[in-house]
């Protein structure tokens, strides 16, 4: 799920925004996107989730560096910190401490 999730956002930032960070178009692109992904592939991909998944590629632009431990809830809750330090913190916190998305949004 993860990598799926990953290469959505890869592919919104690198074809749709060409390859730009900030996208020029609003959320119009996204609305859009959203109507096609969810015909074909059903639920999962609405407007607010495709920018978790735009951001998640943003901040882990290396899969690699991504922990199975955790699942995507636990990184669209990871993504809401914006200080780099504190986000990987709580990362190896609920990796090393096996902590719920309850757990990481009770220490946050």
């Amino acid at each position: 799920m993860l990598l799926a999730y990953w290469n959505v956002g890869k592919i919104i930032v690198e074809n749709e925004q060409n390859g730009n960070i900030k996208a020029e178009y609003g959320k119009q692109v996204m609305k859009e996107l959203s109507k096609e992904l969810r015909k074909i592939l059903g639920s999962g991909f609405s407007v607010s989730n495709l920018f978790n998944m735009r951001r998640f590629y943003i901040t882990y632009p290396k899969f690699q560096t991504l922990s199975g431990k955790l699942s995507w809830s636990h990184y669209c809750e990871l993504l809401s910190i914006e200080n780099i330090d504190e986000r990987n913190f709580y990362e190896k916190e609920c990796i090393n401490s096996n902590w719920s998305v309850r757990e990481l949004k009770r220490q946050k």
